[in-house]
């Protein structure tokens, strides 16, 4: 269910039949499927809102512990940067902002860093590297072994948030409306 082959090559969680319910809450879907226009923005409005807040959780609660206790030196530091992005999908980033610690570099060119280092401490340095003091491990030291933890903990809070998004916009069941 979870591949490492995200965007920005982080994790991602897929769940079977997501994205045909999130079409449905977008303008082409409400006509297709004879919604009120204003019903589907309000049940958008709705799985934003409730998403940001189980993303929040989430990361605070699952997420920056176990950041915090990486083997990499640098774990503990980038536990201050994961933030949780609004949107009608969870999604968390690691590397996200500047942690509010001495010696972090600042600036616009500072998010390829930030990202290196969120990647560094998740899978190792490369081959003739010693920076994070961990060996390379494509599978990962600290999310990657853990996905199972967060799935069990995102996944059946989520699905009802999308049959609630699509319950306010008067879907009762796929393909049809109230």
């Amino acid at each position: 269910m979870a591949t490492s082959a995200g965007r920005n090559g982080g994790f991602d969680i897929g769940i079977e039949g997501l994205e045909e319910s999130l079409a449905v809450l977008t303008r082409a879907g409400a006509n297709v499927h004879g919604l009120q226009t204003g019903a589907v923005y309000q049940a958008n409005s709705f799985l934003r809102a409730r998403a940001g807040r189980l993303g929040d959780r989430v990361a605070r609660t699952t997420i920056v512990p176990l950041l915090l206790s990486g083997p990499a030196p640098q774990s503990a530091a980038m536990s201050a940067t994961v933030r949780s992005k609004i949107d009608r999908k969870v999604i968390i980033r690691v590397g996200a902002t500047n942690p509010k610690l001495r010696g972090w570099r600042r600036g616009a060119e500072n998010r390829r860093y930030r990202g290196s280092v969120a990647w560094g401490i998740e899978r190792g340095g490369f081959p003739g590297s010693n920076y994070y003091n961990l060996p390379r491990r494509e599978s990962g030291y600290v999310i990657g072994p853990n996905m199972e933890l967060i799935q069990r903990r995102i996944l059946p809070e989520y699905r009802e948030l999308v049959r609630a998004a699509l319950s306010e916009a008067g879907v009762t069941s796929w393909g049809r409306a109230v």
